[in-house]
């Protein structure tokens, strides 16, 4: 993540336009066609979830980046394939359902199917702003978060069920001044799923509650919320990340 801005969350694909009920998560607006990670109005405009119907060969195409870097990107993005039954291909294909680019602005992501909005081969569905001189805390929860969202999951601080945070939304707002409009600071930090992270894809799958230490949660400050709420740095997926993947998806296979 770019540390430079202090909480780059679903923003806007650089390169693409942020639409009234998407988001993906760090750049600058522009003009064109964009993928929609969520919508906040009605979560269920999609079935109610972007999780993959067969997770267990998703294939990854890079679209640039050197060897090693692309190395690095795997090794960490597979630790997801050790916690659910899902599993990415990543020895590129002519039609992928996940294209990687490290050349535009910020760490962003299509969430799950979402990537099939974006049906143009020469764009990305994630982009990654890493090199290899990226330290390997910053560089590992980038990866793991972005991925988690190519796998279906939202970000954290929007799931309603559990939550405990209760934003002084105009300081969110003052904080995110120049950064972004209040209007989307309002859909992108202060708006919560009605029913929390996508459940209904299984009976086994409950609504998934708060989880503070998962990786799909960025860092709040205290200062940012009406109770004292604060989190630091996620650099490692959670147990709850762990049980929540692997009861949509089954669990890893040996």
């Amino acid at each position: 993540m770019n540390r430079a801005i202090s909480w780059a969350i679903a923003i806007i694909l650089g390169g693409f336009t942020l639409p009234l009920t998407g988001a993906a998560e760090e750049g600058d607006s522009a003009d064109g066609e964009i993928c929609l990670d969520f919508w906040i109005e009605s979560d269920t405009r999609n079935g109610g979830r972007s999780f993959w119907e067969d997770p267990t060969d998703l294939k990854v195409l890079f679209l640039d980046g050197d060897p090693a870097l692309r190395a690095r990107v795997i090794q960490h993005a597979e630790t997801w394939k050790s916690v659910a039954n899902v599993g990415f291909d990543f020895r590129g294909s002519e039609h992928p359902d996940i294209r990687v680019s490290f050349r535009q602005k910020g760490s962003w992501s299509c969430i799950g199917t979402e990537a099939r909005r974006i049906v143009d081969p020469a764009r990305p569905t994630m982009n990654l702003q890493l090199t290899l001189a990226t330290p390997e805390d910053v560089f590992r929860r980038t990866v793991l978060h972005e991925f988690g969202h190519a796998l279906g999951l939202v970000h954290e601080h929007q799931i309603r069920p559990g939550n405990p945070i209760q934003w002084n939304e105009q300081a969110v707002i003052r904080a995110h001044r120049g950064i972004w409009s209040e209007a989307e600071v309002r859909r992108q930090i202060l708006s919560r799923y009605e029913t929390g992270t996508f459940f209904n894809r299984s009976p086994k799958l409950k609504v998934a509650r708060f989880d503070a230490q998962s990786i799909m949660l960025y860092p709040i400050r205290k200062e940012w919320t009406r109770n004292g709420f604060s989190v630091a740095w996620n650099n490692d997926l959670s147990v709850g990340d762990k049980e929540f993947l692997a009861a949509v998806y089954g669990p890893p296979q040996s």
